[in-house]
């Protein structure tokens, strides 16, 4: 059974290497417009955990869709012996004195009182509680798709820099899977499907040798998550329904992302700027992930919005089930 995949981003990869490890499978091809990981996901800030914005309810499929990323997160890490860690245990949310009660937290979280915050922290001095929770992740999501490309090469899967635009471009294939995201709709045959897209950017800003960095990222209505080298940190992001272009726009980030920092952290709002990134999201309608067979041979997997560094082992299996290539 021959296997072609449209997209090389987080969900792409992973479909790639399901396939690839299917004794069904005798040819699986990836194709994409750029180069691996060159999307959305390879801007991502890496920040993962199985719970619904600002609250600690556990999101559609999130503990399911957790367990099958940190699984995949693990074999790309195989591929890396010798350098730093892919992945990081724990993520702080921080809570305001003016916000709502301070919910009930997970029993794999510890409390931070305000006490305590003000001794490590004294930069988070608006922060009223801090919770970190032990089913959050930081990864690094650049190292993780090289990584995960690497396993997928070395179990035979090609890959080619081309820009399709239609299944027909494809024909020779038994199954082809679209996970182009916020570009799912310029392929001809998914021109209906119901996708929208949004910009999102992060800033890189340089890290006060002065301040304590965070042990772990630090999440409100904006983030903050410290590089590997601790020279500097990441702060996001935008969340954009109007942009001109899905190129970087540094006045409209640092705008609204410092504006966020500010909330948590007016220090951390103030730091030098060093770069701006940006990306398409990708969202459906009830803003969760999209699996739509479009024939009885060609499939769409889109709309992970910003979680698709937790949905895409989840839904990528999900795809391969539903197409009978694994169980």
């Amino acid at each position: 059974m021959k296997i072609a995949i449209i997209g090389a981003g987080f969900t792409g990869l992973a479909c790639t290497f399901y396939a690839c490890s299917s004794q069904q499978t005798t040819n699986v091809a990836l194709f994409d417009r750029s180069s691996i990981g060159a999307g959305a996901s390879g801007v991502a800030a890496g920040c993962m955990h199985p719970y619904a914005p600002y609250s600690f309810k556990y999101a559609w499929q999130g503990p399911e869709a957790l367990k099958d990323a940190l699984e995949l997160i693990d074999i790309a890490s195989q591929e890396n012996k010798g350098d730093p860690p892919l992945i990081r245990q724990g993520l702080c949310r921080l809570f305001l004195k003016d916000e709502a009660p301070f919910p009930t937290p997970p029993t794999e979280a510890t409390i931070f009182c305000k006490e305590k915050i003000k001794l490590h922290f004294p930069y988070l001095d608006p922060v009223e509680h801090m919770c970190c929770l032990h089913q959050g992740y930081s990864v690094d999501t650049k190292r993780y798709l090289k990584n995960l490309w690497r396993v997928c090469e070395r179990l035979g899967a090609g890959f080619e820099k081309r820009n399709i635009q239609s299944f027909k471009e494809l024909e020779d294939y038994d199954h082809i899977i679209a996970c182009t995201g916020a570009y799912a709709r310029e392929i001809e045959e998914a021109k209906d499907v119901a996708i929208s897209q949004q910009k999102g950017q992060l800033l890189t800003l340089a890290w006060d040798p002065d301040m304590q960095p965070p042990q772990y990222p630090l999440h409100m209505r904006g983030y903050l998550v410290m590089a590997e080298d601790a020279a500097s940190c990441y702060a996001g992001a935008t969340f954009e329904r109007s942009f001109q272009d899905p190129f970087p726009d540094r006045e409209r980030a640092e705008a609204e992302i410092r504006k966020k920092l500010h909330e948590f952290s007016p220090a951390c709002s103030a730091l030098q700027f060093l770069d701006c990134q940006a990306g398409l999201r990708a969202y459906a309608k009830n803003r969760l992930p999209l699996i739509v067979p479009l024939s009885e041979k060609h499939w769409m997997v889109s709309g992970m919005g910003s979680k698709g560094l937790l949905y895409h082992a989840f839904c990528a299996k999900t795809v391969m089930q539903q197409m009978g290539i694994i169980l």
